[in-house]
């Protein structure tokens, strides 16, 4: 098995954003690992031990330096499901519009050999579902 990379992004409100991923990307929050205001792990399938997409939430951190500044990111989730290809895209794209988010892309090919659809989140972070047209 491939390891899993769980990126932390650093949010504006960590319980707003708690609940943009889970009720419009279809994350679930992994309550374990809750602390409100201060941390949130979420991720998308049925079990956080055997989810790839994994996330890690947390507010602007006081450093030695400062408080980290917030600035938007991207995070490429791709999409894998047995029987499936590139339709896989338009199938989460259909099931994220319908939570209400709102695309800034619509699924597409992509000349970088993908399909993709971008979303953004509350923070201004591009959320990019694809498959990998190889």
């Amino acid at each position: 098995m491939a390891p899993t990379v769980i990126p932390f992004l650093t949010v504006k409100s960590v319980e707003d954003t708690v609940e943009f991923y889970t009720t419009k990307l279809g994350f679930k929050l992994n309550e374990a690992n809750h602390t409100p205001r201060q941390f949130a792990h979420v991720y998308l399938g049925d079990q956080v031990s055997d989810s790839a997409a994994q996330i890690m939430l947390q507010p602007p951190v006081r450093t030695a330096q400062g408080i980290r500044q917030y600035a938007p990111s991207q995070i490429l989730i791709e999409l894998r499901e047995d029987g499936k290809a590139k339709e896989v895209v338009d199938e989460w794209y259909d099931r994220i519009v319908q939570f209400g988010a709102v695309a800034e892309e619509k699924p597409e090919d992509k000349p970088f050999n993908c399909r993709q659809t971008t979303f953004k989140d509350l923070d201004g972070n591009d959320i990019i579902f694809y498959y990998w047209l190889g």
